[in-house]
Order: structure tokens, then C-alpha cells, then sequence
């Protein structure tokens, strides 16, 4: 169906690109993937097409990756094969030749001129968090919500032996070349999850929060920092607040390499009121390299099983704060995949009259490149 043809309906639904569905007087609904996990996705379902569809469809991209493997996508120089896999949403927001600065600040934050384009948007949900995301756009839209919501298969599930799907191993060893093919998309995606709600005119609207600034010098003399968390929270966080909490024991950051860093360092704190006497908090590097602490609060003295000769103790202070540094001089990658895991979480809930039920393991206020 046309897009003409469909502006006749009272509901439509489908792949649309950003200015015609802005060009609507009418509510306007997105739904966004994780940039890295959307490149993936879409090459995989490519690859679940007949040749014949791919003829029919007419879409230059796909007919360009049909025939390539995901490796060969990333180093491809078809323009429609880019525009595919390289800053997708960046591009379809604010046009193929979109210039970063004008989208970006130099804080990472959205632009006026980026805020007013994505404020055409009423509502973005998340595939990440699909459900939760359905049962908010319920509310957004003022209907009831659905007993049972229905999700079809993943794309891995109608994939068979002949083709090219991209497997476990390869995802792994190509998800950093994606991360930088994507960089400015994964900074828009951040700022987009960060959005907070209030009243707009007659009805809910959606409007962009701020990340906080690396506050440089607090406590060591920095090399370089990173001035916002927009460009590197990756996954598993709530909204930016004074810091930014984990959802539950695991979360990721991406920090970009700038050649001559010895450490990264991270300012990190952990909820004091579960009156836990020890917490271990691990630290893998780009899959490789892994770094473990204890948390050791002043007051306490005990055995800690399986300890290693590698392990390290830090003891927070009174606000539940500690540095945390990660030796990454070795590492030559362009990029810093951070995995970072607690073995304790903490709900507010359960231990203060808050109503705050989310699970938290720890909160980032710092992250610096030395």
C-alpha cells in the first residue's frame, strides 16, 4: 500500500520514513531498537526472504546484503547498503547528509533544532521493553490495557540451515565494528530513552531530559573524560538522575579508546540501606579481560571464599561511594565494551516507605579516561 493511499485511514501502521509520517496531522507513535541489536536484526530478516521477495520488495539495500555476509555489509561503500547499517536513525530523522554537530552538543545532549524534530514524535516505545512499552502507549492513548499481549516469533526462529544468518559468534566478534557504524544513532537512542513525561496543551507528550556532565577534577587529575553519559550508557540503566542506576545486577557502558589511555575510571555507588556487609562487583572489558572487587564496608571484617590473587577490596564511604579503576593500556580496540555485575540488588521498597519497587545493583555518577 501507498503512503498516499494510507493517509486515508484512521489507524496505519508499517516502515515509514520520518517526514512523511510527520506530515500527518494526527498522533504519531515510534517504536525504536537498540541501534547495534537493529543491524543485526534487520540483516537477519533479509536473509529469512526468497530471492523472489527480495525482487518484489524493490528495496536497493536488501537486494545489495541478500548476497553479502554481515561482515561484508559493515565494509560495503553501497550507499543503500549504509544507509542500512550505518547511523539509520539519524538519517531518517534528519536527512542522508545529516551533519552530527547540528544534532549533537558538545555535551552529547540533542540539539534545539534535534529536540524540535523529535518532539514531532508523541510517543516512542522500545523493543527492548516491549511489553512495558504497550502497556504505557495503553495509558498514553487512554484505552484499557490488554490482558495478554502477543509478540510474533523472532527472526532467529524462522531462519533455516540454508541461508545467512548471522550466528552467536559472529554477532560477538562484529558488535564493536557496529557500535562505531552506529555511533551517533546509539547517542540519539539514549537521549530519546531518557525522555520524561508531562502535560503538553491537551494531552500527554513526551519532552527530552538532560544527561549530567562529567564533573572533571572532582577527585583525581584527569588525562581526558568523557562529558556525557549519552554516548556511553549501552545497556541496562534507568533514566539519568543524580548518576544513573543498573536495572538490576547487570549493566553496560561503551567508552571510546583515545589511543593513549592507561585507565578508566568509574565513580560508583551502591544503596547503603540493605545493610549488606559485603557486595563483589565485576568489571569485563571487551570480553577478555575481567577485574573483580570486593565491597567491603569499614566496619566489617570476614572470610571471603574463592578469593584471588587478583582480587581487590574497596570500602565505600559514607554515602556509599568508591572509585573504581580499570587498567585498559593494553587493550587496542576502538572502543571499551564494559560489562559491569553485582552479585547483591537492592529494592527501595523493602527497606523504606519510598514505593520505589525497581531492582537496583548500582548507580554510575563518573566515568573518566585516563
Amino acid at each position: 500500500m501507498s503512503f498516499e493511499l494510507a493517509r486515508s485511514y484512521d489507524v496505519m501502521g508499517g516502515h515509514y520514513s520520518f517526514k512523511e509520517i510527520t506530515s500527518l496531522d494526527a498522533l504519531k507513535i515510534c517504536f525504536l531498537r537498540d541501534p547495534v541489536e537493529r543491524v543485526i536484526s534487520l540483516y537477519n530478516y533479509v536473509h529469512t526472504l526468497s530471492k523472489q521477495e527480495i525482487i518484489r520488495n524493490r528495496d536497493a539495500g536488501a537486494t545489495a546484503m541478500y548476497s553479502m555476509s554481515l561482515e561484508e555489509c559493515l565494509d560495503s561503500d553501497d550507499q543503500n547498503v549504509l544507509y542500512d547499517v550505518s547511523n539509520h536513525y539519524c538519517k531518517n530523522f534528519f536527512g542522508r547528509d545529516y551533519v552530527s554537530s547540528e544534532i549533537f552538543s558538545e555535551d552529547g545532549l540533542l540539539t534545539d533544532y534535534a529536540s524540535t524534530e523529535i518532539n514531532k514524535i508523541d510517543f516512542f516505545g522500545f523493543q527492548e521493553n516491549f511489553e512495558s512499552s504497550i502497556l504505557e502507549m495503553m495509558d498514553f492513548l487512554g484505552l484499557s490495557r490488554p490482558r495478554r499481549i502477543h509478540r510474533e516469533k523472532n527472526i532467529s526462529d524462522l531462519v533455516n540451515d540454508g541461508n545467512k544468518f548471522a550466528g552467536p559468534d559472529e554477532i560477538k566478534s562484529l558488535s564493536t565494528r557496529i557500535m562505531l557504524l552506529n555511533a551517533d544513532d546509539m547517542a540519539l537512542y539514549r537521549n530519546i530513552q531518557t525522555r520524561r513525561s508531562t502535560l503538553a496543551s491537551s494531552r500527554p507528550n513526551y519532552i527530552l531530559g538532560d544527561f549530567p556532565r562529567a564533573e572533571v577534577g572532582r577527585k583525581y587529575q584527569f588525562k581526558g573524560v568523557v562529558d556525557s553519559f549519552a554516548n556511553i550508557l549501552y545497556r541496562g540503566w534507568y533514566g539519568v538522575e543524580d548518576g544513573v542506576w543498573s536495572k538490576g545486577a547487570t549493566a553496560a557502558l561503551a567508552v571510546s579508546n583515545n589511543s593513549d589511555a592507561n585507565l578508566v575510571v568509574l565513580e560508583i555507588e551502591v544503596p547503603l540501606q540493605d545493610k549488606v556487609p559485603s557486595k563483589t562487583i565485576t568489571v569485563t572489558v571487551n570480553e577478555k579481560s575481567m577485574h573483580r572487587a570486593h565491597i567491603i564496608h569499614s566496619h566489617t571484617a570476614f572470610k571471603i571464599a574463592d578469593l584471588k590473587p587478583a582480587d581487590r577490596f574497596v570500602s565505600p564511604d559514607s554515602a556509599g561511594k568508591f572509585l573504581l579503576s580499570i587498567p585498559v593500556g593494553h587493550i587496542s580496540e576502538p572502543v571499551y565494551h564494559m560489562v559491569i555485575s553485582i552479585d547483591k540488588i537492592f529494592v527501595p521498597a523493602r527497606h523504606e516507605a519510598t514505593g520505589d519497587d525497581r531492582e537496583l545493583g548500582f548507580k554510575i555518577h563518573h566515568v573518566s579516561v585516563l
